[in-house]
């Protein structure tokens, strides 16, 4: 065979390769078109009047409040996106597709980056497809109001490849376009978009095989200082829309750990240890899978806290320094980059959440990028491989039936995590069937044990009220 047919063959089965990611992550979610809007989906879209109507566009691109009544965001590439879907049809199952296809494209986006990193075509195969089909992506999915997430990582990686390009040779005009796109598409999408200029220098040191004075400084900022710039844009929106660039830390009191406002950054920190070991099993073994859950709070340095922190730490270390000056180094500490940049936000600042798989779905996928080299893969290991592949597809599928019936789902994750969100859940979910005996016992149980909760507590009222 010549050089330009090896060539052509070489770019042939890439693109059958990329075409199976595609098809994996459709096959692997697609039960979730038989699910309904639960949760955050209840308020953020079903009953959010200001994406129902196109007239009210300018809201989508304006106004910090339209993406969730509740509480201010400023995320228009969203409501943007959710809008549109609204034009289509207000059916749960077109939201649904929605995020099924975005998921797909950002597995396709995946494979195309870790090729711009160095890895072989059948190892970028191999994680990208277990990030497809992973039963972990299954609430980024199946949670509407979690497209963010979805389109955030849209955003950055067309922006990290656009960068790789770039600095490997590329033309530059066409990196720089992709690279601006990618950017407002995540700024966007999600605030956790301004760690992107630091990810994409993150990229090209660790990728750099030679002496720092070697590299290309020009070349390689051409397309990061715009980016930052870009960056800096959107945080003087929020400043001006939200009154605040960023999330203050300072000022919290500690009082109410259960609210995000009311808990310590000190807590939030020791609470943490605990959680990152469990959310690092869960991405090894995706099992306890959980809408909500259960979370231990901590406002001391435990044992179990100093253990936790120190095995993340110790497997951070050894991601970073592993193999160093070896070929794929670079792409396993950039893998490590993405995780720990994506994972950073809500692991210091305190959420009312302090733990959702939605916000697993890029360290997810910057974990695969750092063990590519080893995963089973087609041409190695065909059966291993294969079986992977046909668990995660039964797992997230099974998975995404779950939210078929929302009363259904807050019983399940009862049983499985007696927490008072749980209870809350399930109430409300009476609530919105017009059952209201019903969702007094839960809703009652969720006030006892945070009676400090303003929606929580005008749930149960109506509830009462209601009940004869």
């Amino acid at each position: 065979m010549t050089f330009a047919g090896a060539r052509r063959h070489f770019a042939r089965r890439e693109r059958w390769l990329l075409a199976a990611v595609l098809l994996l992550a459709v096959v692997a979610h697609g039960t979730a078109l038989l699910g309904e809007f639960v949760f955050d989906d209840i308020h953020s879209i079903a009953a959010n009047w200001a994406l129902q109507d196109p007239a009210h566009w300018w809201r989508w691109l304006s106004d910090p409040t339209a993406f969730s009544p509740s509480g201010a965001m400023y995320r228009p590439a969203v409501l943007l996106s959710l809008g549109l879907s609204f034009a289509i049809d207000s059916a749960p199952w077109i939201f649904k597709l929605g995020n099924v296809l975005l998921h797909a494209l950002v597995a396709g986006l995946a494979f195309g980056w870790l090729r711009e990193l160095g890895l072989l075509q059948r190892s970028a195969f191999a994680a990208a497809a277990l990030f497809a089909v992973h039963p972990l992506v299954s609430e980024a999915v199946n949670l509407v109001s979690a497209r963010s997430e979805l389109l955030l990582f849209v955003g950055l990686l067309v922006a990290l490849r656009a960068h790789r390009r770039a600095e490997t040779g590329g033309r530059l005009p066409m990196a720089l376009a992709s690279v601006l796109g990618g950017t407002a598409l995540a700024c966007g999408s999600k605030e956790t978009a301004v760690v992107l200029p630091a990810l994409m220098l993150a990229q090209t040191v660790f990728l750099h095989r030679g002496s720092l004075r070697e590299l290309r400084w020009r070349r390689a900022l051409a397309t990061v200082l715009p980016a930052l710039a870009l960056v800096l844009v959107y945080l003087l929106l929020r400043k001006v829309l939200l009154g605040e660039a960023t999330v203050t830390l300072s000022g919290r009191g500690g009082g109410d750990p259960l609210s995000g406002s009311g808990r310590s950054l000190a807590t939030q920190l020791f609470t943490m240890g605990l959680l990152l070991p469990q959310a690092l099993l869960q991405m090894v073994v995706p099992v306890g899978l959980s809408l909500d859950p259960a979370v231990t709070f901590r406002s001391s340095c435990d044992a179990l806290v100093a253990v936790g922190w120190g095995s993340v730490l110790l497997l951070a270390a050894l991601a970073l320094g592993a193999g160093r000056g070896r070929p794929l180094a670079g792409a396993r500490r950039t893998g490590l980059a993405l995780a720990a940049a994506v994972a950073l936000p809500w692991i210091v600042i305190p959420l009312n959440v302090p733990l959702a798989e939605h916000r697993l779905y890029g360290p997810l996928l910057g974990l695969l990028a750092i063990v590519a080299p080893w995963l089973p893969r087609p041409g190695r290991r065909p059966l291993a491989f294969t079986g992977l592949l046909f668990v995660g597809v039964v797992l997230s599928n099974a998975r995404a039936l779950d939210y078929r019936d929302e009363v259904e789902l807050w019983r399940q994750e009862l049983a499985q995590h007696d927490t008072w969100r749980g209870h809350w859940g399930l109430g409300a979910a009476h609530i919105r069937r017009q059952e209201f005996a019903a969702a007094v016992p839960p809703l009652g149980e969720a006030w006892c044990r945070n009676p400090n909760h303003a929606t929580l507590l005008r749930n149960y009222a109506e509830a009462l009220t209601a009940t004869p």
